[in-house]
């Protein structure tokens, strides 16, 4: 098992009160946070039909123990009891408690201290409790009579070089060896962490977008190992829902058990015939910790489910990652600082500003009020397909910045976005609707998939679905890539990187499950790169014959030249055949591992050069 990839399913309709937590033991959900009404306090926990999200039940916690706390946090299901976070918010010295219901009543059971820290959550692993706070960097480890064990710091937190922070943790969840811990909503990332437990402390892994910018509370796995429920404040006023999400851990990711180098590069993948090597790209890297790869496949996906093989393990080997192999189109602007942009990319309106190649990243720089800077490439794919780029701005507020494609003709929009006033928005037609907000400086990877067929397209951001089934604004397929700043300031760039065409298919094909790690034996090989100094071994393996049997092959191959010599040399036949005895019973030593095979060359060359001197004599 490795990290998974969350997909979005569906959001509950109308408040579930589940503004701080939510859980499920598969016949029921519960929620913590808000009561039934939405009004505080934030003590409620509720008790929901699994078939039809009706309510069951409900259980003001404020006068259960203890009662000094003024809030209940993520909530946790576990052997038919509830175990919920809490603490007293605002109140100081700090304390955090794990309350515990019976799930069957919701009916208060005990409680137990877990010290001057606010206490946001638990989960069961490992025959352990283990708890986060909201204002702490680590998590604890406890036995099951809720003794301290130890503290473990989680590396994420706070994300350190930035602006942004992360004061703490919230929901909190096990999948396998992997701990994965929702940022708190009071910070400023937007994401869930994931670590690794290697026996004695926690190796990041992945920082992961969030299924809405709401979900920053808590969240539990399902009994059924693939569902994931996320508790979402505020989706509306007084309106606490609940998403559910899947999370794919099977086929996506893989472990490579540390096998591979810390960088990746040794990394290729080989189709089914184990020796065709397929392309690659290899998007983003964490190195010792994960890569993402995109793989080009050769064959088929509509009818047929195909295999493919990984191969790492060379510890000289540098990776071969080439988007331009891998896609339809493809550029990471992954080239030396130019005014040109080059590689086929059609630049207008340099009145407005310039196109630049700048550290690796296309960048677009507006110095007109008036004038824009226009950039555009023409990639002419008329089935169903998806395009990606990442964009940021060096400033949200006063400008616009558009990113779009065209249709065959070059004359109509066929899907067209904009960022202005620190929103994220795409034209519908008739009017611009917000995706989501934004930030300065920020990196943010737009996937637009195009569904030619209905004239629709979806609309993802960060690898979360934010818009779909939406009409093309015009008729016609859209073949141009075309970016676009036009500020109603001047001197703010805009920055493009990662930007490619791929094939799309609905639904997409869907990766099984890894097989089990193997050992590569290398086959044996004839050319310039034979090893004679393995051969025998190597024909015993390939042909399953033992080495014995090898090595008079060996043997025999090495006299066969002999032979024919023996037809044009009549007269001293003698000579010949004591020289093709010698190398059968040379074969036979090396054969039973009395001769080293470099001695057995060795010989075969001296042997050969007293041959050719008699030879000589003779004639």
């Amino acid at each position: 098992m490795a990290v998974g990839n969350f997909s979005f399913v569906s959001r509950t309709g109308a408040d579930k009160g589940a503004n701080q937590g939510v859980a499920s033991d598969g016949s029921y959900y519960y929620t913590a946070g808000a009561a039934p009404a939405g009004a505080d306090p934030y003590e409620y926990i509720q008790k929901f039909n699994a078939s039809d999200w009706s309510q069951v039940a409900s259980h003001n916690c404020t006068l259960d123990e203890p009662t000094d706390k003024t809030q209940v946090n993520n909530i946790y299901h576990k052997d038919g009891y509830l175990y919920l976070g809490a603490n007293n918010y605002n109140i100081y010295p700090i304390e955090g408690w794990i309350v515990v219901y019976d799930a069957s009543d919701l009916s208060f059971v005990e409680y137990h201290s877990v010290g001057e820290r606010e206490c946001e959550g638990c989960a069961y692993y490992g025959g352990y409790w283990w708890v986060i706070a909201g204002n702490v960097e680590y998590i604890t480890q406890y036995d099951t009579s809720w003794n301290e064990i130890a503290t473990y710091t989680l590396s994420y937190c706070p994300h350190q070089g930035t602006a942004r922070y992360c004061t703490g943790y919230q929901g909190v969840m096990w999948i396998d060896n992997f701990l994965y811990v929702n940022i708190h909503d009071s910070s400023a990332e937007d994401f869930l962490d994931c670590y690794q437990w290697t026996g004695s402390g926690f190796t990041a892994v992945k920082r992961m977008v969030r299924p809405s910018i709401n979900c920053g509370q808590g969240l539990s796995l399902d009994p059924d190992g693939e569902t994931v429920w996320w508790a979402e404040r505020s989706y509306g006023v007084d309106d606490h829902r609940v998403i559910k999400t899947t999370i794919d851990t099977s086929g996506y990711a893989v472990s490579l058990e540390q096998h591979c180098r810390t960088d990746f590069g040794d990394v290729r993948f080989v189709d089914d015939d184990g020796i065709t090597l397929l392309s690659y790209w290899m998007e983003e890297k964490q190195d010792g910790v994960y890569a993402d790869f995109w793989v080009e496949i050769h064959d088929s996906l509509s009818y047929t489910n195909q295999s493919i093989y990984a191969y790492y393990g060379n510890p000289t080997a540098t990776t071969t990652s080439y988007g331009f192999n891998t896609f339809l189109f493809f550029d990471d602007f992954n080239r030396a600082n130019n005014p040109i942009v080059g590689l086929g990319w059609s630049e207008f309106d340099e009145l407005g500003g310039t196109n630049s190649i700048s550290n690796y990243m296309l960048k677009q720089n507006d110095i007109s009020i008036t004038e824009n800077v226009e950039i555009e490439h023409y990639y002419n794919y008329t089935s169903n397909h998806a395009y990606v780029f990442k964009v940021r701005t060096t400033d949200c507020t006063p400008d616009i910045y558009m990113m779009t494609t065209l249709n065959q003709y070059k004359t109509d929009h066929v899907t067209f976005y904009k960022i202005e006033t620190d929103l994220l928005q795409f034209f519908n037609g008739t009017a611009y609707t917000t995706i989501q907000t934004v930030e300065d400086n920020t990196w943010y990877k737009i996937e637009t998939y195009l569904d030619n067929a209905n004239d629709e397209y979806t609309i993802w951001v960060d690898d979360v679905e934010q818009v779909s089934d939406e009409s093309y604004i015009n008729a016609g397929y859209p073949e141009y890539l075309s970016y676009t700043t036009a500020t109603n300031d001047q001197n703010w760039q805009t920055y493009y990187d990662n930007v490619y065409v791929r094939k799309r298919v609905d639904p997409e094909p869907v990766h099984g499950t890894w097989g089990a790690e193997q050992i590569y034996t290398e086959p044996p090989i004839v050319g310039p790169d034979v090893n004679l100094v393995e051969l025998p071994v190597q024909l015993a393996e390939h042909w399953g014959i033992s080495s014995f049997a090898a090595g008079i092959f060996m043997s025999g191959l090495l006299s066969f030249g002999f032979l024919l010599a023996l037809l044009l040399i009549p007269k001293k036949p003698s000579i010949l055949a004591t020289m093709i005895v010698g190398f059968c019973v040379l074969g036979f030593c090396i054969a039973i591992g009395w001769l080293p095979y470099w001695i057995m060359l060795l010989i075969s060359l001296l042997i050969a050069a007293i041959y050719a001197s008699t030879i000589k004599k003779m004639m």
